[in-house]
C-alpha cells in the first residue's frame, strides 16, 4: 500500500525541519566568531554584462524572424497605443505601461512562441522595438 498525499507531505516537512534544524547546529558548533569571507557570482571582467535591453533585443529580433512584415517601427508603434508614439529609452518602465494590454492579450490567448517562450504578441512587438 502506498502512503497517501498528506502522509507524504508530512514526511517532507519533517525532513526539511531535520535539514533546517542540522543546519543552524552546525552553523553554531562551526562558527569560530570570523566573518566569512565574501562570495560573488559577477562575471569575470572579461565577459560582457548582459542588460535587459540586450535581452529584449534578442526577443525582438527573434519575433521578427517569424513577422518580417512587422520590422516597422510606425507599425508596431500603433499597435502599441499606451507608448503614445515614442519609443521608451528605458525598457523598464514602457513593460509596465504596457502591463494591461499584455494582459488582455493572455485572456485573448494572443501569444506567440519563441524558442519555447510563451509571450502576449504585445511583449514580442514591444521587444521589436528595441531589436529595430
Amino acid at each position: 500500500m502506498s502512503p497517501d498525499r498528506r502522509t507524504v507531505l508530512k514526511g517532507l516537512a519533517a525532513g526539511g525541519a531535520v535539514v533546517v534544524g542540522g543546519g543552524l547546529i552546525a552553523r553554531q558548533v562551526l562558527d569560530d566568531g570570523e566573518a566569512a569571507a565574501p562570495t560573488t557570482t559577477a562575471p569575470p571582467p572579461s565577459e560582457p554584462r548582459s542588460t535587459m535591453g540586450d535581452a529584449l533585443v534578442a526577443v525582438g529580433a527573434r519575433y521578427l524572424e517569424d513577422e518580417p512584415q512587422e520590422a516597422d517601427q510606425a507599425f508596431l508603434l500603433d499597435q502599441l497605443p499606451a507608448l503614445e508614439g515614442t519609443v521608451p529609452e528605458r525598457p523598464g518602465p514602457m513593460l509596465s505601461v504596457l502591463a494591461p494590454q499584455a494582459v488582455a492579450d493572455h485572456s485573448a490567448g494572443d501569444l506567440v512562441e519563441l524558442d519555447g517562450w510563451i509571450l502576449s504578441v504585445t511583449e514580442a512587438r514591444a521587444a521589436a522595438l528595441y531589436a529595430l
